[in-house]
């Protein structure tokens, strides 16, 4: 399982995180391989070989917001233009993975989570001033409880389809790579949770452009050949049903996914497979 904070499990315990729901859906162990970037295809190499993987599924998790950022470049370490490539290549694979694990490290470390953690329970504007909230767009959702939003929650690609024909053509690339080292490759796509949530606030906003670009995405993956697990429609109604109940996919107070969110994932992504 590879991807962002999402993948990762932020907020969650353990037992819900996406890899251990899906651990217990396919009666077989999903490696968690989160972090503050998904793994270029060098990294993920060195993962499988010291696992001893020489068969799989690796899960892709995609999110939303990520749509806004080009895609890396086409090679084994992930190098977004030449001159990064080559430094990397000329490093090599060894050093290349010394340096970088506890780079990655440094950015999720788990005491750097746990202090934020802390400093976000008390700037609470009793204890101390909350910092955090000049940073965030706080709404009402239709059952009275408030919700807040970053404002990237709400951006989308000015030209989707040209955005989901780059990725795809990445993934495509990826997926081959991954098929000689005998890996099947399936990508998550899961949305913002703004996505699913704005239809159910107050004021709900127009978020065509959201689904216009999460269909582009799934449209194009599909096209290019691969497997491609799209949550938002689950998603959007299953919200829908659990407002009422005043039980969520995600956290009111934070972008991540709850064990909820995490639960229907797996079952979805299992459905798929099937």
């Amino acid at each position: 399982m590879i991807g962002d904070s999402f993948a990762v499990g932020s907020e969650l315990p353990e037992d819900q995180s996406l890899s251990a729901q899906l651990t217990r859906r396919f009666g077989a162990y999903f490696y968690n391989a989160g972090g503050p970037q998904p793994l270029p295809l060098r990294s993920l190499r060195t993962v499988a070989e010291r696992l001893d993987l020489h068969h799989g599924l690796v899960i892709f998790e995609f999110l939303e917001s990520r749509a806004l950022q080009d895609p890396p470049a086409a090679t084994p370490d992930g190098g977004r233009d030449a001159a990064q490539a080559f430094f990397f290549r000329a490093m090599g694979q060894d050093w290349t993975d010394r340096l970088g694990t506890p780079l990655n490290e440094l950015h999720a470390s788990p005491l750097q989570a746990l202090s934020v953690k802390l400093e976000k329970k008390i700037q609470d504007d009793t204890l101390l001033p909350n910092s955090f909230a000049s940073f965030v767009i706080q709404e009402r959702l239709r059952n009275g409880e408030p919700i807040v939003f970053l404002p990237a929650e709400w951006k989308s690609p000015s030209d989707p389809r040209k955005a989901a024909k780059r990725w795809a053509a990445y993934f495509a690339w990826y997926s081959a790579e991954l098929r000689k080292d005998g890996l099947d490759l399936a990508v998550l796509l899961v949305p913002n949770r703004s996505s699913v949530y704005a239809p159910l606030l107050e004021r709900a906003p127009d978020v065509s452009a959201s689904r216009a670009t999460l269909e582009d995405f799934a449209d194009e993956l599909e096209r290019a050949g691969i497997s491609t697990v799209a949550l938002r429609n689950r998603y959007v109604h299953d919200a829908r049903i659990l407002l009422d109940e005043r039980e969520y996919l995600y956290f009111l107070d934070d972008t991540h996914w709850n064990g909820e969110g995490t639960a229907r994932a797996a079952d979805e992504t299992f459905k798929a497979r099937k």
